[in-house]
């Protein structure tokens, strides 16, 4: 397989964890070196919350189910989007956007709490 210059981040729901590898075309999932599991491909750009930030990692599931894997999405007034920052606006992000979703959409993408994450509430962002 020919791989690019660049790497991708590929993350796993899983274990809440991301990693980067080399591109490979049309690379969709990869196992995790970490769990086993499913990990996603979500681009170059995408910026993993941190493990134990369980509201960060539900809306980044919300939006991969969803099939918005951190491509450009774009307005016609407004130009490209940044993606949302909490739950409660992906909701109305994905509502509003979602003819630019992905149609191939992951299988195994469903957040699960593992012991191997702790968890901590982490109050709102500032």
């Amino acid at each position: 397989m020919k791989t690019s210059a660049y790497k991708v981040a590929f993350a796993c729901l899983a274990c809440r964890r991301s990693f980067k590898r080399p591109a490979i075309p049309r690379q969709e999932e990869r196992p995790c070196p970490r769990c086993g599991g499913v990990s996603v491909n979500l681009g170059r750009h995408f910026k993993p919350p941190p493990a134990d930030d369980l509201a960060q990692w539900r809306k980044v599931a919300f939006l991969v189910r969803h099939g918005f894997l951190s491509q450009h999405v774009s307005d016609p007034e407004k130009g490209y989007l940044r993606y949302p920052g909490t739950l409660a606006e992906a909701k109305v992000f994905v509502a509003k956007y979602r003819e630019q979703a992905l149609e191939r959409v992951p299988q195994n993408n469903e957040l699960q709490l593992t012991k191997s994450a702790p968890v901590r509430n982490r109050g709102p962002r500032r």
